[in-house]
């Protein structure tokens, strides 16, 4: 199926607008409606205890990659790349695989 680039344009238009009906929907009516609102809070807590393993597995099994951008934020913003990579050569070479650091000259 082939759309010109005015269709395209024209449903974008369409998708933008409907976002901005909803959103202003949501905070003229919804957001003081105490019903509403209970369902929502509901609706989040189920969603929280339903997913709540799934979130701390996540978690766990990203644990090393968190810490070392952490890490590696650390020393950036403290622009003392050349200790990070002097002290923490391991690291550091799991970041340049991770894609994390795009080259070893920095």
């Amino acid at each position: 199926m082939e759309m010109s680039d005015e269709k395209i344009k024209n449903m974008v238009d369409r998708y933008m607008s409907n976002l901005e009906k909803k959103k202003e929907l949501y905070h003229s009516v919804h957001k003081h409606d105490e019903e509403f609102m209970q369902k929502n809070r509901e609706r989040a807590n189920k969603h929280f205890q339903m997913n709540k393993d799934k979130k701390k597995q996540y978690y766990q099994d990203n644990i090393e990659s968190k810490k070392l951008n952490n890490l590696y934020y650390y020393y950036k913003k403290k622009d003392k790349m050349d200790l990070f990579k002097s002290k923490h050569p391991e690291k550091y070479d799991k970041l340049v695989k991770m894609g994390k650091i795009k080259n070893n000259v920095q």
